[in-house]
């Protein structure tokens, strides 16, 4: 089972240390994703409200994509 994990603060949330609140971490605002893998980058995608591994189709318009190193 994949663990809650937040590529902004890059913590395991639902814990003391990232809390979550309504099902977003309780320090950036972001929904957590459910994933294992925590090296490379995550994308946070303001258009669609999630973390992506790739720049989505709107990103050449929008520009909505801004990446977060892990």
């Amino acid at each position: 089972m994949a663990t809650k994990y937040c590529p902004e603060c890059r913590k395991d949330c639902g814990t003391a240390e990232c809390p979550m609140t309504n099902g977003r971490c309780a320090h950036c605002g972001k929904p957590p994703v459910e994933s294992a893998e925590r090296n490379g980058t995550w994308l946070w995608c303001a258009t669609h409200d999630q973390w992506h591994r790739e720049r989505c189709a709107a990103d050449v318009s929008k520009h909505c994509c801004t990446p977060v190193a892990a």
